[in-house]
């Protein structure tokens, strides 16, 4: 979850590194759901009728999404070492802030 300024003028290196982590990870989320709304099916408005079956709908087109349409990641390999490296980068201590600081 983000973090919110609670009277701050900014947020603390941690809580910035914590936010960017979510914005990356929200991202891949957002492009995902990008490409559901583009199909016809699903950006237009439903129906009352068809709102207990909307979930069949969106099932049908992400297998159809899934069964056609390229990855939007193919090495799983370069996936796990991006990750481990932006989990690293947020662990990572600020040294300009501590020399900044400490001079």
């Amino acid at each position: 979850m983000p973090a919110f300024l609670d009277k701050q003028v900014r947020l603390s290196t941690e809580d910035a590194k914590e936010t960017r982590l979510v914005t990356s990870i929200h991202w891949v989320i957002e492009a995902v759901n990008g490409q559901l709304k583009n199909r016809r099916a699903l950006n237009n408005n439903v129906p009352n009728v068809q709102i207990p079956y909307i979930g069949d709908y969106v099932k049908i087109v992400c297998e159809i999404l899934n069964a056609f349409h390229p990855a939007r990641f193919n090495n799983m390999e370069d996936e796990n070492v991006i990750a481990q490296q932006m989990l690293d980068i947020v662990k990572k201590p600020n040294y300009l802030q501590q020399t900044l600081f400490n001079d």
